[in-house]
């Protein structure tokens, strides 16, 4: 382990660090990469890297889905199918109800009140 990727617990999929570790610089990616693609070029046998098909679609220069979220970050991805399928116990087009009121109900079910640091981020040692 160079420290420049982490396994995601859920998936199991290697992924860039969010800091770069003590003694290393971004072009350690590219010899990582250069490495690795001389082994996919020679049929390297057994080579096993698992890494997400995000990483692909961002080498061909193309965008990234929900789905390689999910194949990466599946919590992530089913907190943000919660927030993206709620809707207020009450419909907003009633005119006794103001959108701050369902602003609050959204706050009280969510609870989004958070903070995260760089040290605290996923695949950083504390």
């Amino acid at each position: 382990d160079a420290g420049l990727f982490f396994e995601t617990e859920e998936s199991r999929r290697r992924w860039f660090r969010p800091v770069l570790g003590e003694g290393r610089k971004l072009e350690d990616y590219w010899m990582v990469g250069v490495i690795l693609a001389l082994a996919v070029y020679n049929n390297h046998p057994g080579l096993d890297v698992p890494l997400p098909s995000a990483l692909f679609k961002m080498l061909k220069d193309e965008p990234t889905t929900y789905q390689d979220l999910a194949q990466l970050f599946p919590a992530q991805a089913n907190s943000l199918d919660a927030i993206l399928s709620w809707t207020p116990s009450t419909p907003l087009d009633e005119p006794e109800v103001a959108p701050d009121v369902a602003d609050k109900e959204f706050a009280d079910v969510f609870s989004l009140y958070w903070c995260i640091s760089s040290p605290s981020a996923p695949g950083v040692d504390a």
